[in-house]
C-alpha cells in the first residue's frame, strides 16, 4: 500500500499504511489485557475450589479469587496511572507499547504457573494475585495511546474513527473473557484442585499476550517521517507537568472525572459481583453471556454516540442522555431484583437481562464521548 500525500497551504502531509498497524497493536493489546481483567469473574465456584480448595453451593465467592482479580486492576491502574501518561508523553507510542505488551506478557505467565496442578495450594493465590498486578500495570500504558495514535498517524478526517476503533477493543475484550472461560471452565463442583480446566484458560490468555507482545516489535516507530496533517506538525501541547496544572484548573475536568468514576462504577460493580447475587435470588447462572450482551451492546451505543458528535458536535447533550439512562437503569434493576424469582419465570429473567444490557448501552459510552469532551474542555483552556 502507497503513502498517501496530502497537501494543505502549499505544504506535504504524508499519510502512511503503517498507521493501521500501529492501531492495530493498540487494539490488540487493549483486548488481550481485558480478557485477563475478567476472565475469571464467571468463575466462582471453580476458582474457590481450584485456589482455595473450597467446594461451595450458590456461588458463594469466600475464597474472593473473582472480586480480587478484577479489584486489583482497579487499585494498580490509579496508583500507576499518572506513571503510564507520563512515560507515554516523554518517551511515545513506541515505547508506551512495548512496556505496555511486556507487562501483560509476563502477567499472563505468572498467572499461568499459578495455575499449575502441581503448585503447592497455598502459593497459588499469591502468585495469582501478582501475575494479575503486573498485569495491571499494562492499563496505564495503551489506556492512553489512542489519541496520541490518531493525532500522530492519522489525517483529521479518519481520528474520529482511529479513536473509536481503539475504544471497542475494551468492551470487545470484556465480552471475549467473560465468554470463552464459560465454555472452558465448568463452574461447578466438578473442578477440584487437581483439575487443568484453569490451566487450559490461562494457556490461552497466555498465548494472546504472546501474540501481542510479538506485534509490538513491529512498531518501528512513535511518530511517523512526515506529520499526516497541518495540526500534527504545529503540536503546541504544553509538557506533562504544565498540562497537569492545566487540568487542575479546569473545573470541567472534575466534574468528568467524578461522573465518569460513577458511570464506571456502577456498570463493572455491577458484573463483579452478579454471579453469586443471581444465583442466590432464583435466577439461572448467565453472567457469562450477560456480560458478553452487555460489552456488545455498549459497542453500539458507543459507535451511535460517536456519530451523533461527529456531527453535530452534541457532546454535553449525548452524555447527559447516557447519564439519566444509566439513573433509569441502574434503579429499576435495584428495584427488579428486590424480588426472588422463586419459580425461575423465564420472563422475569429476559426482563432483568435487558435492563442490564440497556445499562452496557447507556454507561459504555460515556467513556468515549467524555474522553473527547474533556479534551476539547483543554483545548479551551490552553
Amino acid at each position: 500500500m502507497d503513502n498517501v500525500v496530502l497537501k494543505a497551504d502549499s505544504k506535504s502531509f504524508t499519510v502512511y499504511p503503517q498507521r493501521w498497524y500501529v492501531l492495530t497493536v493498540v487494539c490488540f493489546l487493549a483486548f488481550s489485557n481485558n480478557t485477563l481483567w475478567l476472565s475469571y469473574v464467571t468463575l466462582t465456584s471453580a476458582t474457590s475450589a481450584f485456589y482455595c480448595g473450597q467446594i461451595i453451593e450458590a456461588d458463594e465467592d469466600r475464597c474472593g479469587v473473582t472480586y480480587w482479580t478484577s479489584q486489583i486492576f482497579q487499585i494498580v491502574g490509579v496508583l500507576s496511572g499518572i506513571f503510564g501518561m507520563y512515560i507515554t508523553d516523554k518517551y511515545g507510542i513506541r515505547v508506551s507499547c512495548y512496556l505496555g505488551s511486556l507487562m501483560n506478557l509476563i502477567g499472563a505467565i505468572i498467572r499461568l504457573i499459578s495455575s499449575l496442578p502441581n503448585i503447592q495450594i497455598q502459593s497459588r493465590l499469591p502468585l495469582l494475585y501478582f501475575g494479575q498486578t503486573i498485569a495491571a500495570l499494562a492499563q496505564p500504558f495503551f489506556l492512553c495511546l489512542s489519541p496520541k495514535v490518531a493525532e500522530f498517524w492519522f489525517a483529521e478526517n479518519q481520528r474520529g474513527l482511529a479513536n473509536a476503533l481503539t475504544f471497542i477493543a475494551n468492551p470487545l475484550g470484556v465480552g471475549i473473557g467473560c465468554l470463552i472461560p464459560s465454555w472452558i471452565v465448568s463452574n461447578s463442583i466438578k473442578v477440584t484442585t487437581n483439575s487443568m480446566e484453569i490451566f487450559y484458560l490461562n494457556a490461552l490468555t497466555l498465548t494472546l499476550a504472546l501474540i501481542v507482545m510479538v506485534m509490538s516489535f513491529g512498531v518501528s516507530s512513535g511518530k511517523p517521517p512526515t506529520p499526516p496533517s497541518a495540526s500534527s506538525e504545529n503540536d503546541n501541547t504544553p509538557n506533562f507537568i504544565q498540562g497537569l496544572k492545566q487540568l487542575c484548573r479546569n473545573r470541567q475536568f472534575y466534574i468528568q472525572m467524578l461522573t465518569f468514576g460513577l458511570a464506571f462504577a456502577i456498570e463493572w460493580s455491577l458484573f463483579v459481583t452478579i454471579d453469586p447475587m443471581l444465583v442466590e435470588i432464583g435466577y439461572n447462572s448467565i453472567n457469562g453471556y450477560l456480560i458478553s450482551m452487555t460489552a456488545i451492546s455498549g459497542v453500539f451505543g458507543s459507535i451511535l454516540a460517536g456519530f451523533i458528535v461527529d456531527k453535530n458536535k452534541r457532546f454535553n447533550e449525548v452524555i447527559k442522555s447516557c447519564y439519566i439512562g444509566i439513573a433509569i437503569c441502574a434503579s429499576a434493576i435495584c428495584l427488579f431484583v428486590r424480588h426472588k424469582n422463586t419459580d425461575g419465570s423465564f420472563y422475569l429473567s429476559a426482563i432483568l437481562v435487558i435492563l442490564i444490557i440497556l445499562l452496557g448501552f447507556f454507561a459504555i459510552p460515556v467513556f468515549p464521548v467524555g474522553k473527547r469532551r474533556i479534551i476539547i474542555d483543554q483545548f479551551n483552556i490552553s
